[in-house]
């Protein structure tokens, strides 16, 4: 990080996301990113919208942290399910 003419390498996740319902819904996923050392050093929420009834779709968790030395982990800490069918 801070160097010049250097793009970061944020954390970043991708997510997939299936819909088992029978109605349009919305997901609201709450993603924590973890050290080798086991300590959250960030965490992001992500929206995905109107995903249809037995469809997948495919979302990005990603922050402005820079990955640290040895990588990291992720882990999903919440999920949210609105119908999107009012």
């Amino acid at each position: 990080a801070g160097r010049p003419g250097i793009v970061p390498s944020w954390l970043e996740a991708v997510l997939t996301v299936t819909n088992p319902t029978s109605k349009r819904s919305n997901y609201v996923i709450d993603v924590v990113f973890i050290d080798p050392q086991g300590n959250e050093i960030d965490d992001e929420t992500v929206t995905v919208s109107a995903v249809d009834p037995g469809a997948t779709t495919t979302a990005t968790a990603v922050t402005d942290t820079d990955v640290p030395d040895g990588g990291f982990t992720c882990r999903v800490t919440d999920v949210d399910r609105f119908s999107d069918e009012g």
